[in-house]
């Protein structure tokens, strides 16, 4: 851990210059007017039939435009993040002992260090909304739970306590950074997915009343730029689409869910993760459609209205694990 702690200090030097951020290691927000303000970061295997299968960072403009490979870390990389302000990413990729771990970079790559250690499989990073903690899922004893980490490595925290056949996945921290809204996937009969919200701390959660049934669900939140709203997949309908929620300030009292999305009758099939655009005006996510004849995967935007559906990648790649 100390040597942990050592590096990222070291690498937070160049965050000051080069990052947008301040305050040395513990810090990777910026003001976001740099160089990948407003553009959505993903993973992308190109489409290359025989060839192993390795998954590289990209971003792209919100129109389909611009869309560059980031430089290579050497590894395949998942579920990347946007730190606050866009100068930094987190991403979970296999570590030396080929276990998923959470790792830090910037867009060029220079800075690119491991975060979380020990034996757990460490996946789905969040950035705090100040840049200094990410929340992620950790496997410990093959069960995933929520916990919370410094960017330097120190004070990690568990912040839920899933067993019995339980899980958690998918957390996403508000922009007020007061709570993280995840999906809680409950072994108990007759109740399925559900989407709950908790305080940083680990106290205060709350859950989204759901369906009645155990094969009907909500997952995968995020939030609107204020905070007020929550946007998440859902097959309440039969059919998985997009659906928002109001919500209190404090991420615990939600209106009456509304479908947005007619996903289905375009005949695309949303796969994971709805991301809402900075200015709060459009959604991407990803999944296939037949426009590709269900070919590898592609990124979709919508506006938060439901309308103006848009294939951005149309390509046979598997551009997947989008982030806005």
């Amino acid at each position: 851990m100390k040597k942990l702690v050592m590096v990222l200090t070291a690498i937070g030097v160049a965050c000051v210059a080069g990052c947008g951020g301040g305050g040395g290691g513990d810090d990777w927000s910026g003001d976001g007017s740099g160089e990948y303000a407003g553009k959505i970061v993903f993973s992308c295997c190109p489409y290359q039939p025989g060839a192993s299968t390795v998954y590289h960072l990209n971003v792209i403009n919100g129109d389909g435009s611009g869309k560059a490979e980031l430089p290579f870390s050497g590894k395949s990389s998942f579920a990347p993040a946007w730190s606050p302000g866009n100068v930094g990413i987190a991403y979970f990729a296999d570590d030396e002992n080929n276990k998923e771990k959470i790792f830090l970079r910037t867009p060029d790559g220079k800075t690119d260090v491991q975060l979380t250690r020990g034996d757990g499989r460490d996946k789905f990073p969040t950035w705090s909304p100040d840049g200094k903690r990410i929340a992620y899922i950790s496997y410990r004893d093959n069960v995933p739970n929520l916990f919370v980490i410094n960017v330097d490595g120190g004070s990690e925290t568990q912040l839920t306590f899933a067993s019995g056949g339980d899980t958690v996945l998918w957390p996403r921290w508000s922009p007020s950074g007061d709570v993280i809204a995840y999906t809680f996937n409950s072994a108990q009969s007759g109740v399925g997915q559900r989407i709950r919200t908790i305080r940083p701390d680990g106290s205060g959660m709350a859950e989204l009343a759901g369906p009645s049934s155990a094969n009907l669900g909500d997952s995968e939140p995020d939030w609107s730029p204020d905070g007020l709203t929550l946007y998440f997949l859902s097959n309440r309908n039969r059919h998985m689409e997009i659906w928002k929620v109001g919500c209190n300030a404090a991420g615990n009292e939600f209106s009456a869910p509304v479908q947005i999305s007619s996903l289905s009758a375009a005949g695309v099939q949303p796969d994971h993760t709805p991301r809402v655009s900075p200015d709060g005006s459009k959604i991407v996510f990803y999944g296939t459609g037949a426009d590709w004849n269900d070919v590898g995967y592609n990124l979709y935007t919508l506006n938060t209205d439901g309308s103006g559906l848009v294939n951005i990648t149309r390509s046979r790649d598997a551009s997947e694990w989008a982030d806005w």
